[in-house]
Formats: structure tokens, C-alpha cells, sequence
């Protein structure tokens, strides 16, 4: 996976957020510069699986996750731009709420070979 350097990264945060909220105070960005620091402690689950889906969760360090809304699940260019990282095809479906700084992923079982696949046919029918 491409890694972007910490200066890049912080400002592909801060533009996030400032375009979202507008109207952030001062301490609000001092708080997300702190992202820089925290999202090496984003901890990844191994996948498991089911007869559909493919499955993760992410564990977030308290300082993201106090920022997480508390009423929706995140697109995927939000939960990026909160760092966390990983291959296409993810998607945030589920809050457990007793936990609420461990996010929930799924994706369709054997997306990445999908997309490769259909990669292949549309440059075989060019």
C-alpha cells in the first residue's frame, strides 16, 4: 500500500475537515494534528469470513475515535481521512455500540480477484 509522507497526510486530514466543518475552533485542529501521531496505533483485525462477506474491524486509539460520529457509519473517504487504511472495497456497515472506537468492516468474498477479473476483460474487449 502506498504510504504518504506525515506532512501530506496531515494536510489530506486538516482539508477534510476544515471543508466538513468550517466553523472548527482552534483546539478542534490542534486535536486533529494529533491524527499524525495516532494512526500508528490504528490496530487492524485479521479478516473472517462468512458464505458472503469478508469481514475486519479496527480498533481506534481514543483520540480518533472521540471524533467518530455518533449517529451514522463513515463513507470510505472519511474513515481515510481519519487514517485508517486499507485495500479497496470496504465498507463501515455496523457500529458496535458498547464499543464504539472499534469499527466494523465488510466486503464481498473475493472482491480483489473480482475487480482484477473485470479488469482483465475490459482491456481484452478495448
Amino acid at each position: 500500500m502506498q504510504q504518504r509522507s506525515g506532512f501530506h497526510l496531515l494536510h489530506f486530514i486538516l482539508s477534510f475537515f476544515v471543508a466538513a466543518h468550517p466553523l472548527l475552533l482552534t483546539q478542534d485542529l490542534v486535536e486533529i494534528c494529533t491524527f499524525e501521531s495516532t494512526m500508528g496505533q490504528i490496530q487492524y483485525s485479521e479478516k473472517y469470513f462468512d458464505d458472503t462477506f469478508e469481514y475486519r474491524h479496527v480498533v481506534l486509539p481514543p483520540e480518533v475515535a472521540k471524533l467518530l460520529p455518533k449517529n451514522r457509519l463513515l463513507s470510505e473517504s472519511e474513515w481515510r481521512a481519519m487514517g485508517v487504511q486499507q485495500s479497496r472495497g470496504w465498507v463501515h456497515y455496523a457500529v458496535h455500540r458498547p464499543e464504539p472506537h472499534i469499527m466494523l468492516f465488510r466486503r464481498p468474498l473475493n472482491y480483489q480477484q473480482n475487480q482484477e477479473a473485470q479488469a482483465h476483460q475490459s482491456l481484452l474487449a478495448k
